[in-house]
């Protein structure tokens, strides 16, 4: 299977690589640098269920000049998390652009979408409110999260809370047939069966489509992340 594709994207200066590196590497970068490439990194997640999710994150760049050049990189994205900072108005204004990016590429009902509030530690700066980010969040049936790539805040729920929702709505049903037995008395084969109601399953998921229950929050600790 190949791996689960995550792209970010957002403004310039909004957190995106160093929320990559958090979660990929487990440090901060003091010193800010400007990503001047799409880049790659692969890893494999463990969920709540003990299965390894194996996903690849892309990086991108934010600056104005080169972000016609990210759609060549938004092909096949199965996760779009959208990041703009707290502390920055113009940086969340924007999102729309970039969800319309990556909407026009793959469509909205092939992408699960994502927003992130970065910055959170700098929560006595913060210009665009939690209630802002929840509502556009909802308008494009988006999860919502406030992340703090300095202190680690909330980058690993971000990552693994996004990944098992994603397994759980978008993910197609594994149906496991057992294998084929020789009947010695009778000369016959047993014809493997499959479950009728993971089947089921399967076909309201490929009627209904994706759709994200905006409205369900997800349960954290308030005193150590915000996710919503």
């Amino acid at each position: 299977m190949e791996p689960l594709k995550i792209i970010f994207v957002g403004e310039t200066q909004v957190g995106k690589t160093a929320i990559i590196t958090q979660f990929t590497e487990n440090r901060f970068e003091e010193e800010y640098v400007t990503t001047m490439n799409s880049d790659k990194i692969q890893k494999e997640v463990e969920i709540s269920n003990g299965k390894q999710i194996k996903i690849e994150i892309w990086d991108t760049i934010g600056q104005i000049g080169y972000r016609a050049v990210n759609k060549i990189f938004m092909k096949s994205t199965k996760i779009a998390i959208i990041v703009y900072d707290i502390t920055n108005q113009k940086t969340f204004d924007v999102l729309k652009e970039f969800y319309d990016q990556v909407n026009d590429v793959n469509g909205k009902e092939n992408v699960m979408f994502v927003v992130v509030g970065n910055k959170s530690d700098l929560y006595e700066d913060q210009v665009v409110t939690k209630e802002a980010g929840e509502e556009y969040a909802k308008s494009i049936e988006a999860l919502f999260f406030e992340t703090s790539a300095t202190d680690h805040e909330c980058i690993e729920n971000l990552f693994k809370d996004v990944i098992e929702n994603y397994v759980k709505t978008k993910m197609p049903v594994v149906v496991n047939e057992p294998e084929k037995k020789d009947d010695n008395d009778s000369g016959k084969q047993d014809v493997p069966q499959k479950n009728p109601t993971i089947s089921k399953e399967n076909e309201k998921r490929e009627g209904e489509g994706f759709k994200l229950d905006t409205n369900k929050k997800t349960k954290h600790n308030p005193k150590s992340c915000n996710c919503f």
